[in-house]
């Protein structure tokens, strides 16, 4: 599904990411970052935006808070499922939903999203962590093996919304 933001939209995202980092900075601690070239603001505006469109399309409202620590990897609640979304700028070959860790997937249900440029996305597709725990493969993008699932295995966003 593709989205398209308007400046309003960015600027909400960017005030989220912002009071997030700040967060962060002030306490010295940081994101996993295995793009060293990015900030925690960069980390944290490319997430935020993630749940901003998923939040959206299924007609929810996006978790604003601020956590000292993790959010637990419950990002956005559908109905009675916790959802992980999981955004990437990478626009190769085949798009994936990816985890760090198994261990690191605790939510009900995971969403990708694409980050196509700084106004639109792609909601790749969304799969339950128990099929995700069997279809995954490992996959190495020269910062260590990580758990992937291809876009192609993905459950469209609007079957979500549809069940």
């Amino acid at each position: 599904m593709l989205t398209h933001l308007d400046p309003f939209d960015l600027v909400e995202i960017a005030v989220t990411a912002t009071r997030r980092s700040a967060v962060k900075e002030a306490l010295k601690t940081k994101s996993n970052n295995f793009t060293p070239h990015r900030s925690e603001f960069e980390l944290h505006y490319v997430g935020v935006m993630g749940e901003f469109v998923v939040a959206r399309a299924l007609g929810v409202s996006v978790d604003r808070s601020v956590k000292i620590g993790s959010d637990n990897g419950i990002d956005l609640m559908f109905r009675d499922a916790s959802i992980q979304v999981k955004a990437s700028t990478y626009t190769g070959n085949e798009p994936s939903l990816i985890f760090n860790d198994l261990e690191e997937f605790k939510a009900d249900l995971a969403v990708g999203v694409q980050i196509l440029c700084p106004v639109r996305t792609i909601i790749m597709g969304w799969m339950p962590r128990e099929d995700f725990l069997t279809k995954h493969k490992i996959a190495n993008y020269g910062y260590g093996d990580r758990f992937v699932v291809g876009q192609k295995q993905l459950s469209p966003i609007s079957a979500l919304i549809d069940s």
